[in-house]
C-alpha cells in the first residue's frame, strides 16, 4: 500500500508543472506562474523519493526476493520518470518566462533541494503538507540542520551524492530523449 500511495504522490507535481505548462500558454503572469511552480517544488521530492523505498527490499517466504525487486524497481522508476517530466515541464516554462541560464540553475537547485527533501522525508519523516500543518516545527528542524551544518554531516552528504544522481539522470534521461526525438 506504500508503493501505491507514494505513487501518487509522485504525480502530483507532474500536475502542478501541467498547470504551469497551461498558465504560460495563456499568458499568466509570472506571479500567477509562481503558485504552481511553488507547488511543484513542495511536492517535487515526493517523485525521487520513492528510490529509498528500494531499503524495503527483504526476503518474505514464500514470495521470491527477485519478485518484491522487480516491483519495487517498477514503482520507484515511474516515480522518477514522472519526476524528469515535471522536471522537464518545469524547466521549459522557465526557460520561456525567465531565460535559459535561469531555468538551468532552477532545475539543479530544485533538485538538491529535492534531495534535501527525500532526506527530511526518509530520515525525519516529515510530508509536503507539513509545510501547512507543522510549519514552525518544520523549519526549526530545517534550520537546525542548516545553521549547524557541521553537526549534521550525514544530511549534508545523503543530500549531496542524492542531488548529484538525480541530476545526472535528468540530464542522461533528457540526453537521450533529444538523441531520438
Amino acid at each position: 500500500r506504500f508503493l501505491l500511495w507514494n505513487l501518487f504522490l509522485a504525480w502530483i507535481p507532474l500536475g502542478f508543472a501541467f498547470v504551469a505548462e497551461l498558465g504560460w500558454r495563456r499568458h499568466w503572469s509570472r506571479r500567477s506562474l509562481l503558485w504552481p511552480l511553488f507547488g511543484w517544488l513542495l511536492f517535487f521530492p515526493n517523485a525521487p523519493y520513492i528510490l529509498t523505498d528500494l531499503m524495503h527490499l527483504k526476503h518474505r517466504a514464500p514470495v521470491p526476493l527477485w519478485y518484491d525487486l522487480v516491483m519495487l524497481l517498477a514503482f520507484a522508476l515511474t516515480g522518477l520518470f514522472v519526476g524528469y517530466l515535471s522536471l522537464h515541464l518545469a524547466e521549459d516554462v522557465l526557460k520561456r518566462t525567465l531565460n535559459r541560464t535561469f531555468a538551468v540553475l532552477g532545475v539543479v537547485a530544485a533538485v538538491f533541494l529535492s534531495a534535501f527533501g527525500i532526506y527530511l522525508g526518509r530520515v525525519l519523516r516529515w510530508n509536503s503538507w507539513d509545510v501547512v500543518y507543522a510549519p514552525r516545527s518544520l523549519a526549526f528542524d530545517i534550520a537546525q540542520h542548516v545553521l549547524h551544518p557541521f553537526r549534521h554531516d550525514q544530511v549534508w552528504l545523503m543530500t549531496a551524492l542524492l542531488g548529484v544522481l538525480l541530476i545526472s539522470g535528468y540530464y542522461l534521461v533528457k540526453g537521450i530523449g533529444a538523441q531520438t526525438g
